[in-house]
């Protein structure tokens, strides 16, 4: 009995000890943390955080970033018998950013089919902020499977599509191959489930400081998504990313049957340097334009790239189709947007009329490809 009274006398001490210790953990750890909020508003520190309207934006355990229910939705994929359909995959150049949805190139691309008799579905996937990393896995995962043979499929590019393949990583490269690994060590991905997790409406937590500063410190993750053998040469690690998720896109196209047309964007700042609408070239547009050449030379290695590259007689093309009102007197700053673009100078997205000649590139090339007489009688 004795023996038993002993263990029962330790036990209590223990669970009393215990206790005492979460007691402490419960008043010390908030007052530290409260103590540290106070701290950074007195010292007036109010982390800014790299795009910080990515923490709006749902997560996703295979692509980092959900940007659209509407794509996971089989109904959203559907197109008449009588229809050819189009999968119109790409970035916020998909999406027609900064301009209304109308006025993107998938829409417009449309109404070119239509004004021609040709029957068509054109289905937009526009992935603003992401590279060919997550389009390709969104693509396997998500589009795949409502693709059919005889489809379409065009993949639009742009240049920091190089860059976001490193800080949006999804694959690694192994023995010349792109593998899958998982995001939940990305450093966006961390970043929106501690902002998920935290406790608290949206609005408040991005008034507090110190889970500001918490989330800062994820952004020094970004480079992680760089093997060791290619630290010393981060070009050539995102040219091959590139080049490998073309080459597997191309394999899927020919095992499923599906067309790949391949699409990139033109650069504004190679066109305002030829044009001499910039004095000099700053360090953002110098890496925009050198992705953008790296990117452009790659996909000329394609048959099935489609070369939109813009051209002073293509703004005749424009001002004939557009208003005087709307007329380009330039392609560096005729067909590329303004102000409510909220990139730099040299790196903005089209306007109205820059989507409007990239669509007409493009369904001009397939219409001549797979909608001619003899590219329709060699598929019946």
């Amino acid at each position: 009995m004795k023996l038993i009274s002993l263990k029962m006398h330790v036990l209590k001490n223990a669970i009393k000890n215990t206790l005492g210790k979460i007691l402490i953990l419960l008043v010390v750890v908030p007052a530290l943390l409260i103590i540290s909020e106070i701290a950074l508003r007195i010292a007036d520190v109010r982390p800014e955080l790299a795009d910080e309207w990515l923490l709006k934006i749902p997560t996703d355990d295979d692509i980092i970033f959900q940007r659209n229910p509407a794509f996971l939705d089989g109904d959203y994929y559907a197109a008449a018998k009588d229809e050819i359909k189009i999968i119109a995959l790409g970035d916020s150049f998909t999406e027609g950013y900064p301009e209304s949805p109308s006025k993107s190139y998938p829409v417009v691309l449309q109404k070119f089919f239509d004004g021609r008799g040709i029957k068509t579905k054109v289905i937009p996937i526009g992935l603003g902020f992401s590279g060919s990393d997550q389009q390709l896995e969104m693509f396997k995962k998500n589009i795949l499977p409502h693709v059919k043979s005889n489809d379409i499929v065009i993949w639009q590019s742009c240049y920091n599509d190089l860059w976001d393949n490193v800080i949006f990583s999804v694959y690694d490269i192994e023995y010349g191959k792109l593998v899958r690994h998982k995001v939940n060590l990305n450093w966006a991905y961390l970043r929106n489930k501690i902002f998920e997790y935290f406790p608290g409406s949206p609005e408040i937590k991005e008034r507090i400081r110190l889970l500001r500063l918490v989330m800062k410190a994820t952004e020094r993750l970004q480079d992680n998504g760089i093997p060791k053998e290619y630290e010393t040469d981060w070009d050539e690690f995102k040219r091959e990313k590139f080049r490998l998720a073309v080459e597997e896109m191309r394999g899927l196209s020919r095992e499923y049957g599906f067309s790949l047309y391949l699409a990139t964007v033109d650069n504004q700042a190679e066109h305002l340097l030829a044009e001499k609408k910039i004095p000099y070239e700053n360090r953002s547009t110098f890496i925009s334009r050198h992705d953008y050449l790296d990117q452009y030379s790659i996909l000329l290695n394609f048959n099935n790239f489609i070369d939109t590259h813009f051209t002073e007689d293509d703004l005749m093309e424009v001002n004939a189709h557009f208003s005087a009102k709307k007329s380009a007197d330039s392609v560096g700053w005729g067909l590329f947007s303004g102000d409510k673009d909220s990139l730099g100078i040299g790196m903005k997205h089209y306007n109205e009329l820059g989507y409007w000649l990239f669509a007409q590139k493009i369904g001009q090339r397939i219409a001549d490809d797979y909608f001619s007489p003899d590219a329709m009688a060699q598929r019946k």
